[in-house]
């Protein structure tokens, strides 16, 4: 069998245009910046299974998103952005072309994980094919496996063809055919222009058995990039902003469910797969014996599908005193007292969770989340007696969700046992069953991937912005995190003033958090320098900022402390 080369990349988690409005933007949304998974796991995978199964390839990788945080990292964030901005096509294709140069890769796999980085992977399909036309290009990724008729008749696609489903075994097979630009065409595992045109029929083939895939190479991931990455997120709930060293584990693939605006399954199916505990503690011992890490973070989309499994793993992580995680959130339904019993005893710091809703018709009707109020609330007062802090995810602003159901909503969320909401509106992303809904309504007329973000309103609910002053997903994160603060009605005076400090680091000119950072100092009977500057900074933000003047009004706060 003759040598084959492949380098794999991890696709961008921007584009240009989400890139210039962030870098125009006053205010940085620093978890838009700051991702919690600071490693390429999808790519790593493949290259460790590949290497695995054929001794004749040689592999390399490149992480852009690594790329794009060393360097936001290495100066002031404003010009750094702005310097990738200007120069986009120079900072996304650098060191993809460096590498074809030095490596001359075969094969080039792309890994694309978010739809809006669907116009940065057009744009390399075109950059890398401008570089070397003889190489075989091949994307993957969930995008990708949703929208890979619409990517290989772009105009702008330079792609040869696109991996459906999980990546290790057809990865694995092609590099072992004589002739791979042809196999992506006779294998149904892969799409391509000339199968699209035909109507020909896919199918995508999934690892039942993880613990099949190796121990991934991060030690040649580090000689390139440097185990300093690790340090390379910021978790704003710290009020100390600890950049210790955190790494990232996904144990299983898989998740039963089956919510609006989730589509996990379109890549990895509902049913459940997963590594053995054995290997999951042999990979928590590689990340403290080589590289120190202090905080292990578990990213599956279902973690707790066996809570025993997960009591066992997070023991033996907190035997080893390492702070542990869940970035992805968790399910709630399946959180027992045994459960919180192991966090506690094992000093977990905080928890998130997936509530999406505090209202019954939503969850039941419209998310379709096998959760009800009254077990959310059981759940919260597992947590009550512990010093566990408690966030919750929130999802608000669905098409057919009613006034009447954010009132539900905010009655239970002003009083549940939780500490923290972060609050987004539904993100109709390729293969959900949201985009469906959307698309049926006239919302949207047409779906662009590079316009869907997290992180912005992709739809209205008009009812919802007229009962809302305008702006649901913000006015409710005031409405649940400030004027009702958690901590200040539970009487937790210290930790909600922690809190609005934490925000003030990262949004300075946040009139709310100044407001009841203010309320707390004096609830504390606390005078000083700082409790002064809170009341004067209010004060002139309500008074110069129209946006904060009409939120202070709607809330009936004070126009002067």
């Amino acid at each position: 069998m003759s040598k084959k080369k492949i380098l794999l990349i991890s696709n961008l988690s921007h584009n240009l245009e989400s890139l210039t409005e962030l870098a125009k933007s006053q205010v940085k949304n620093i978890t838009e910046l700051f991702g919690s998974s600071n490693l390429p796991l999808g790519i790593l995978s493949i290259e460790s299974y590949v290497k695995s199964k054929c001794d004749f390839v040689e592999t390399s990788i490149i992480d852009l998103n690594t790329e794009f945080m060393l360097k936001i990292t290495s100066g002031d964030l404003d010009s750094k952005l702005m310097e990738i901005v200007n120069d986009f096509e120079t900072f996304i294709f650098s060191s993809i072309e460096k590498e074809m140069d030095a490596f001359k890769p075969d094969i080039i796999g792309i890994s694309t994980l978010f739809d809006k980085s669907v116009p940065t992977l057009l744009k390399l399909s075109e950059l890398i094919k401008q570089k070397d036309k003889s190489v075989l290009l091949i994307a993957g990724g969930h995008p990708t496996n949703n929208l890979y008729e619409t990517i290989l008749k772009d105009e702008n696609s330079f792609m040869d063809a696109i991996c459906l489903g999980e990546g290790e075994i057809p990865f694995s097979q092609l590099v072992k055919s004589e002739n791979p630009f042809n196999y992506v065409e006779t294998c149904d595992w892969f799409a391509t222009k000339l199968k699209c045109l035909r109507s020909a029929s896919l199918s995508k083939i999934l690892i039942e058995n993880l613990d099949d895939i190796p121990m991934y190479d991060y030690e040649a991931f580090f000689s390139k990039y440097g185990s300093g990455i690790l340090t390379l997120h910021n978790n704003i709930l710290d009020s100390e902003h600890s950049f210790n060293k955190q790494a990232v584990i996904m144990t299983s693939r898989g998740c039963p469910y089956n919510c609006i605006f989730c589509a996990s399954k379109s890549v990895h199916d509902q049913k459940m797969r997963f590594n053995s505990v054995e290997r999951i503690k042999q990979e928590i011992d590689y990340w403290v014996d080589n590289h120190q890490v202090t905080t292990i973070g578990f990213i599956d989309d279902h973690f707790l599908f066996n809570v025993d499994r997960v009591i066992e793993l997070c023991d033996y992580a907190g035997n080893k005193n390492l702070d542990i995680r869940f970035p992805n959130g968790l399910a709630i339904a399946p959180i027992t007292k045994e459960l919180v019993d192991c966090m506690v005893r094992n000093h977990v710091k905080e928890v998130q969770l997936a509530l999406e809703s505090g209202s019954e018709r939503v969850l039941r009707e419209i998310i379709r989340k096998p959760l009800s109020i009254d077990k959310a609330k059981r759940v919260f007062e597992l947590f009550q007696d512990t010093d566990i802090f408690v966030r919750v995810f929130l999802v608000v602003g669905f098409l057919t969700e009613t006034a009447e159901d954010i009132d539900e909503s905010l009655i239970f969320l002003r009083s549940a046992g939780f500490h923290w909401a972060s609050i987004s509106t539904p993100t109709p992303i390729s293969g959900s069953r949201l985009l469906e809904t959307v698309l049926s309504s006239g919302q949207l007329t047409e779906y662009n991937p590079g316009q869907i973000s997290f992180f912005n309103q992709n739809f209205e609910n008009q009812n919802l912005a007229e009962h809302l002053n305008g702006e649901v997903r913000y006015t409710i994160n005031l409405d649940v995190n400030f004027v009702h603060n958690p901590y200040m009605r539970m009487g937790k005076y210290h930790l909600a003033m922690e809190r609005f400090k934490a925000i003030l680091g990262n949004y300075p000119n946040h009139a709310f958090a100044h407001y009841y950072y203010y309320q707390c100092l004096q609830k504390l009977d606390i005078q000083s320098d700082e409790t002064e500057l809170a009341r004067v900074r209010y004060n002139q933000i309500v008074q110069s900022d129209t946006t904060w003047r009409n939120y202070a009004v709607y809330f009936k706060l004070p126009l002067s402390l």
